[in-house]
């Protein structure tokens, strides 16, 4: 029988929740297929308090004015929690707007930010600020691949060498803190400070009145996943029981039918981190280097390639033609079907669930990607390369930066008292969650999210990223080949990184 959560209980459990999607273990770099993030042991309250509330005192900081730049993106469509000024716009502007007003207070400051524009023009922004030394911002939000190349030019910061900027806070992702280290070094951060991260979390969908056509209930589903035994193999096991059907009756596959699965070209880099494998990993100086082309890796891409190609169970954009009537195929096969109900599993990422959750009347479920086999301790999460990391500029001075850091630690610890709350109240107060378990599968989602710098540094120009899918869309699992052609200019390029980042401060 499945626990009830009473109101006040429910509300402890909530606080308990806030800090997770930060606080998983940093898990191993040996893209050993381990993962992380799937402990479920209760903690308790006085456990809690310390890593995920700011030790700093309130200080008044003179009325300084914090300017962050900012990169516009198309795909920062959740990206509203910097600073606003229309309190009545959602509940995450609210919280952000608190939460800056609240540590503006304490701290007599001014919390300001420059819209640095899109592509290429934030990051030449900062460029110019660190060249010319003026000081403009004092803080940057870059897309990943942005901060990275500026990183490497010596525009930013090293955060361990900030002071009052606790990175071993839960408020602070350590996940991040983990897998963004550079050659020691540290130039970017995430946590609750931010939701962008979350939102570009990597899940499945799961469609209740689909599974409930096809005698699946979705609490067996949600029990697997938190015993720790949702693999792959399990995932296909359900996927076989809602086959192809011929719902249009034409006599023939094509987009309008039922399916069990509906997936992108992404999941090549979804299913192979939910494996706990790593393309990119470090040795034990700290250094970037390419993994090794092991059987377990060809094993799980086989099995992905596999899974997507599969024309009994699963519809994707380059397997079933176009679709009469619709213009998008690429979203329609794993978004609108999962919204009329003709596939049961949809790849979404977080902020595609909001957004589903506000056009789709019926009720869905979610659950994370299935680990590729039981020798696998936990699960391990993809995030998608779309959200910024936050940096200092290293144009910023010494003095300068030190109060930055403390700034910066304050509102991410008021992130985790305002902005994080916001964010589980949007999930867990009916608008996307309706059911108990759900949130725990929340939970676990949230706090096994790890970071493959190969899709997020744009390694070898993005050859050896563009050549796993391209061969995921081929239906034949090639990867001695790819991984044959691109190991040479991935490794130099690895090489030359790491020979720019060791000369770094």
């Amino acid at each position: 029988m499945k626990k009830i959560i009473k109101p006040l209980s429910l509300l402890l459990a909530l606080l308990m929740l806030l800090c997770l999607p930060a606080c998983s273990d940093p898990g191993t770099e040996s893209g050993d297929g381990t993962g992380s993030g799937n402990d479920t042991t209760p903690v308790t309250e006085a456990e809690t308090v310390s890593p995920f509330v700011t030790d700093l005192p309130d200080t008044d900081l003179g009325g300084e004015v914090i300017t962050f730049l900012v990169q516009r993106d198309p795909c920062f469509v959740h990206f509203y929690d910097v600073n606003v000024t229309d309190y009545n716009d959602g509940v995450i502007n609210q919280a952000v707007y608190d939460r800056n007003r609240t540590v503006e207070s304490k701290l007599h400051i001014t919390i300001n930010d420059v819209d640095g524009g899109g592509d290429n023009s934030a990051p030449d922004k900062l460029r110019r600020s660190v060249t010319s030394g003026d000081g403009d911002y004092d803080a940057a939000w870059l897309k990943t691949h942005y901060f990275f190349a500026t990183t490497l030019e010596g525009c930013n910061h090293n955060l361990g060498n900030v002071q009052n900027l606790d990175l071993n806070k839960l408020y602070w992702d350590q996940n991040a803190q983990d897998d963004y280290l550079m050659g020691g070094n540290l130039y970017g951060m995430l946590g609750d400070i931010s939701t962008t991260a979350t939102m570009f979390t990597h899940l499945f969908g799961i469609n209740k009145i689909v599974a409930n056509q096809h005698g699946i209930d979705l609490s067996d589903i949600y029990e697997t996943v938190l015993n720790g035994d949702w693999t792959l193999d399990v995932f296909r096991e359900y996927c076989a029981q809602c086959e192809w059907s011929d719902l249009n009756g034409d006599g023939k596959r094509d987009g309008l039918d039922m399916f069990a699965f509906g997936t992108s070209p992404s999941l090549i880099f979804g299913g192979f981190s939910a494996s706990g494998e790593k393309w990119i990993i470090k040795d034990e100086d700290g250094n970037y280097m390419l993994s090794e082309l092991t059987q377990r890796k060809t094993d799980v891409l086989q099995a992905i390639v596999d899974v997507c190609n599969d024309q009994n169970t699963t519809v994707a954009f380059w397997n079933i033609g176009s679709i009469p009537g619709v213009t998008d195929t690429y979203a329609y096969v794993y978004r609108a079907k999962f919204e009329n109900n003709t596939i049961m599993f949809s790849d979404l990422d977080m902020g595609e669930v909001l957004d589903t959750r506000s056009t789709m009347k019926d009720d869905f479920g979610i659950v994370p990607l299935p680990k590729y086999d039981k020798t696998q301790d936990s699960y391990s999460v993809y995030a998608y390369q779309f959200f910024p990391l936050l940096s200092i500029p290293s144009s910023v001075s010494e003095d300068r930066r030190d109060m930055i850091g403390y700034a910066l630690d304050v509102l991410a610890s008021e992130s985790y008292k305002t902005l994080t709350p916001a964010f589980y109240d949007i999930a867990m107060g009916g608008m996307v969650l309706r059911d108990p378990e759900s949130v725990q599968i929340l939970d676990i989602i949230l706090r096994s999210r790890r970071y493959e710098l190969l899709t997020i540094y744009q390694w070898a120009g993005d050859s050896f990223y563009n050549s796993l899918q391209t061969m995921l869309m081929s239906g034949k699992c090639t990867i001695a080949n790819v991984y044959k052609k691109g190991e040479r200019s991935l490794n130099k390029e690895i090489e030359n990184v790491s020979k720019k980042a060791a000369a770094l401060k």
